[in-house]
């Protein structure tokens, strides 16, 4: 059957309820969050144009369960942006544990000015840490202005896990350690 229509959001409480039921969302404003979006089940998330803005001290997505998230920008103008997540290991999403797997697609939208604090972690991946699982990236995707102790853009921590970029972009990351 086709996917489902994604439920439009416009707030912080909408899309946490979304998501923990697993339904795709489609951001209708810029929405401010202060804790981290758990993806527990697979679902996409149109960012729509609009911007996404941790204001806590964690990841904007933690990805799980075997879960996919798929994160994609409807927009004409490409604008959609996931930003200020501030994490010990993945600013902007953090993929896995150490029981399940997680994996993202992401085919538009910006992960930026993320950044990862050594002091609660391994200070890994300013934009997407994959622990164990997968990460997919292609079209207009974009992970920009991202900093870590350990790859500003992408860290890919165990062998079994993976990152594939068929297109996109990566750039103005820096990392501190070597």
């Amino acid at each position: 059957p086709p996917e489902p229509e994604p439920v439009a959001v416009s707030n912080a409480t909408d899309l946490q309820s979304r998501i923990a039921d697993g339904k795709s969302v489609k951001l209708t404003d810029n929405i401010p969050i202060t804790e981290t979006l758990e993806i527990a089940k697979s679902l996409t998330l149109d960012l729509n144009g609009c911007v996404l803005r941790m204001r806590g001290n964690t990841s904007v997505f933690y990805v799980y369960n075997n879960a996919t998230l798929t994160i994609q920008d409807s927009s004409a103008a490409k604008s959609g942006t996931i930003t200020g997540g501030n994490a010990g290991d993945g600013g902007g999403v953090y993929i896995g544990d150490n029981s399940s797997e997680g994996h993202l697609v992401m085919t538009g939208g910006t992960i930026t000015g993320c950044a990862t604090d050594p002091f609660r972690g391994g200070g890994r991946g300013g934009g997407v840490f994959v622990f164990k699982g997968s990460f997919t990236m292609s079209g207009t995707a974009k992970i920009t202005n991202c900093t870590a102790d350990w790859g500003g853009g992408v860290v890919v921590h165990t062998r079994s896990s993976t990152f594939t970029m068929n297109g996109g972009e990566i750039s103005d990351c820096k990392a501190s350690s070597t």
